[in-house]
């Protein structure tokens, strides 16, 4: 009876460690950018960081593909299409499909073709089958530029392949929102993005202890763009700084990890899938924290090709005219900028400290862990009664 009852004990043990375990169980996603898918066109590219989705005669400019004959052979097209970001955002693919995340975000700069490129279809079919091959459902928000939604055709034919160019959904106490570009001025005012629509949400979900998270391709607030502020998005998220437990903007555009903490918002740029270096976003949002951190290394094959443009610009001092980094941990990153921990509720900027989650191999452990200590009371229970 007495042994009965210890293996009753531990089976109890067991089943609540596991259950406490899948109750802390964090929601899990994925940002990707900048994939570039690029069948064929001009993708009116600057190359200072090494991307890898231009292959034009080098007699129009240095920083091209084309340029370095050995890469040209192995991965340039006839039609000056490149094969790089391909094999790059099929390994980046691969790599989210072992993660398990519940979604994947794509923040823009999804293809590379200009606004009014006839291939601009076929571009955006390839990068349809290729993120077909998730396991997980993806959603994707638009640039003005390269996915071409400054055209209202191309914005047409962007939402008969993926949906609404504006989209939204709630996870677990969490709202997700997707804003892709507009032309600025031409519908929103000061804005590139529908700001009436992001109001409206942020009005309808106010004070209800959630977490925000906003996807774009370019930030509104990045100097480091040199771009003009976006202040009717800035303003607005001020409004409503208080109304959420966390608020996160992630974006693209920039080809480089980049992170910023103000006026209680995060705000998260994430490098291209498609060059050095080739990385995604993992977001993993627990009870009382959001741990935001970089995948490894999506292609070795992509980043030796990306490094060998770089060490030329380096070489010759050009990657100081790079969009915007002008050193490697520019492009990269910094440890601050890799690897991100907000507490929840969030007032306060986050640290870098990793809080380390409950493994599965620590149960068995910490279930014989805690048979011992009650065998241990058992004899000293006994030994006392006698």
């Amino acid at each position: 009876m007495r042994l009965l009852g210890i293996i009753s004990i531990a089976l109890s043990l067991t089943f609540a460690v596991q259950n406490a375990c899948a109750a802390t169980d964090p929601l899990r996603f994925i940002q990707m950018s900048d994939t570039h898918i690029h069948v064929a066109g001009d993708p009116r590219a600057v190359a200072h960081d090494g991307r890898t989705d231009n292959c034009l005669d080098p007699t129009i400019t240095p920083y091209y593909l084309r340029f370095f004959p050995e890469l040209a052979a192995q991965y340039c097209g006839r039609n000056d299409g490149s094969s790089l970001p391909t094999i790059a955002m099929t390994s980046a693919v691969s790599l989210a499909n072992t993660l398990n995340p519940e979604f994947v975000v794509f923040t823009g700069d999804n293809v590379s073709q200009k606004l009014y490129d006839g291939f601009k279809a076929v571009s955006l079919r390839r990068f349809e089958s290729l993120a077909d091959g998730l396991n997980s459902d993806y959603r994707v928000v638009a640039a003005e530029l390269h996915d071409g939604v400054g055209s209202a055709d191309n914005a047409a034919l962007f939402e008969q392949t993926f949906g609404d160019l504006n989209w939204d959904f709630v996870r677990d106490n969490n709202l997700f929102v997707g804003l892709s570009q507009s032309v600025r001025g031409a519908a929103f005012g000061t804005s590139s993005y529908n700001i009436p629509y992001l109001q409206a949400l942020l009005e309808q979900y106010k004070n209800r202890g959630m977490g925000l998270f906003i996807f774009l391709h370019e930030l509104p607030n990045n100097t480091v763009m040199d771009n003009e502020d976006d202040g009717d998005f800035i303003a607005l998220l001020e409004m409503y700084q208080y109304e959420f437990d966390a608020r996160v903007v992630m974006a693209g555009h920039v080809h480089a990890n980049l992170y910023e903490y103000s006026n209680g918002t995060h705000w998260i740029v994430t490098t291209a899938v498609m060059n050095y270096p080739t990385e995604f976003r993992i977001v993993d949002i627990h009870e009382d924290r959001i741990e935001i951190y970089m995948s490894d290394g999506i292609s070795a094959e992509v980043e030796d090709a990306s490094m060998v443009m770089i060490d030329y610009y380096i070489e010759n001092e050009l990657l100081s005219r790079a969009h915007p980094p002008n050193t490697l941990e520019g492009l990269t990153g910094d440890a601050s900028e890799r690897s991100i921990t907000i507490p929840l509720p969030s007032d306060e900027p986050p640290t870098v400290v990793r809080v380390p989650v409950l493994s599965s191999w620590r149960v068995p452990l910490l279930v014989g862990v805690l048979i011992g200590l009650t065998l241990r009371v058992m004899r000293r229970a006994e030994s006392g009664a006698v």
